[in-house]
């Protein structure tokens, strides 16, 4: 779960209404007992109210601590240099609160999945990584959450109940959809199902609806486990052939022929086109 605790959530959005919304999918998560591993950016924990939000998530046992970077900044338009201060920034305060517990920072995940503009400045920056301690974090399933929450709060906003519960169920079916999409393609490209690494944000989406698909994917079977289990999958250990702008899963970024990663994209399910316009157009305004 990426952009821990505020990204995104407006910057006007009240302490209380934070407060409130991130209590709320912490629970469900609890009440599920999911293991979640969270990735934050601390650039926006600048109270103390905001510190003791970001203190409940650690200090819960099913939440493994990751770093996102200080501002969450594009690694491919920023030098090595000036994203080695952003990682080391951003792990201060998390190092601060895990300090006495069992629970260590060892999860690194780049802002965007933008993992370098060449080999070069990607190589260096594993290694560096390495050096002080991280894994770099892949993903193989996400479902544009992120997009979908624009729309589901600009209707909590005009206070369209009703198209805001039509966003938040169509969350629901659409990354549904994706998992089957991804349980088809584990079992077509490495015979079995792989362990899974589902990527989402903290947003008030997922306060209201996790729950709802957390019990969808337990009808279907799914278990839910540690990040530290899932990386145990040799899947993970597979190369990655990518370089360029795209956040895409690492099913296409291990595919080394581009024409075949390419070919893999065109057939991927996509959001409903009707909202994917409504979400251009209200991003068009801002």
């Amino acid at each position: 779960m990426d952009d821990l605790p505020f990204l995104q959530w407006p910057g006007n959005t009240p302490i209380a209404k934070l407060k409130a919304s991130n209590e709320r999918l912490l629970n469900v998560i609890s009440a599920k007992r999911v293991p979640v591993a969270i990735f934050i950016n601390e650039v926006n924990v600048d109270t103390p109210e905001k510190e003791a939000i970001l203190k409940q998530w650690l200090d819960n046992p099913l939440i493994t601590a990751g770093n996102h970077s200080y501002a969450h900044k594009n690694f491919n338009q920023t030098s090595n240099a000036e994203f080695e201060t952003e990682i080391l920034i951003g792990e201060k305060l998390t190092k601060n609160f895990l300090n006495g517990t069992k629970k260590q920072l060892s999860y690194f995940r780049f802002p965007f999945n933008a993992t370098g503009k060449d080999s070069a400045s990607r190589d260096a920056m594993v290694r560096f990584l390495n050096k002080n301690g991280y894994v770099s974090t892949p993903f193989t399933v996400e479902s544009s959450d992120w997009l979908l929450n624009s729309l589901y709060l600009n209707a909590l906003k005009k206070n369209d109940l009703e198209k805001a519960k039509a966003v938040g169920e169509y969350y629901v079916k659409y990354t549904l959809e994706v998992f089957d999409y991804f349980e088809k393609l584990s079992l077509s490209e490495f015979g079995r199902n792989i362990k899974h690494i589902y990527l989402c944000h903290d947003n008030e989406l997922n306060a209201d609806y996790f729950g709802q698909l957390i019990d969808k994917l337990k009808e279907r079977k799914y278990t839910f486990i540690s990040l530290a289990e899932a990386m145990k999958d040799k899947v993970y250990k597979s190369q990655d052939y990518y370089i360029g702008p795209s956040g895409m899963s690492w099913f296409y970024r291990w595919k080394e022929d581009p024409v075949v990663r390419q070919e893999m994209l065109r057939i991927s399910p996509d959001p409903d086109e009707k909202l994917l316009k409504e979400y251009q157009a209200l991003s068009s305004k801002k």
